[in-house]
């Protein structure tokens, strides 16, 4: 993506609301760049409301022009002379950024440029979603499984093959099943 870019760097932030800041998770740089990821690993969240104003995309290739002062400082302090950052959503809610930093030059973004990032920033909220939805399904099907183990009642589930994918703990003392052989492929032949 920077390579494709063009950028000197790129880098995600991801939000901690529950800790009121937003930490720098990823970052990739260019040949020659420093990267800055160590440094920016709690910056508030208020800080950065304040200087995105509520917008989903910020971007400047004036730095002293465009920016609060202490914004811009920090920029040019890691050397930055034009960036664009884009909101990062996950069920429409701002859950981070992700940003592209210029350090060579004053990078005026054109259309096609912001176009083409903005695209991109939103695939990445969409696999930053995708991903969440998987850990919610993981985490109720961890629930429901350990619901299961305490009902005195036998309670399983079989694929289309025949394979005894769960078993609770209460079906395994029925049968004499063990762990170990429902990791290794138990079908419901062997049981029945």
């Amino acid at each position: 993506l920077s390579t494709f870019t063009n950028v000197s760097r790129v880098y995600i932030f991801e939000d901690k609301i529950e800790k009121g800041v937003t930490v720098n998770t990823f970052e990739w740089c260019n040949e020659g760049i420093k990267p800055e990821i160590g440094n920016l690993q709690s910056i508030p969240l208020h800080y950065v409301e304040r200087w995105g104003k509520g917008k989903d995309i910020i971007f400047s290739n004036s730095l002293k022009e465009d920016l609060d002062p202490d914004f811009a400082e920090m920029m040019i302090a890691q050397g930055i002379k034009s960036f664009i950052i884009f909101a990062l959503k996950v069920s429409g809610k701002k859950f981070g950024l992700i940003g592209f930093d210029e350090c060579n030059y004053e990078r005026k973004w054109d259309k096609e440029e912001v176009e083409l990032l903005r695209t991109i920033s939103n695939l990445i909220s969409f696999s930053y979603e995708r991903h969440l939805v998987q850990l919610h399904y993981q985490l109720n099907e961890q629930r429901y499984r350990e619901l299961t183990e305490m009902l005195p009642q036998i309670i399983f589930e079989v694929s289309m093959d025949g394979k005894i994918d769960f078993l609770n703990q209460t079906g395994c003392d029925f049968f004499g099943v063990n762990r170990k052989m429902l990791s290794e492929g138990l079908h419901l032949w062997h049981i029945f």
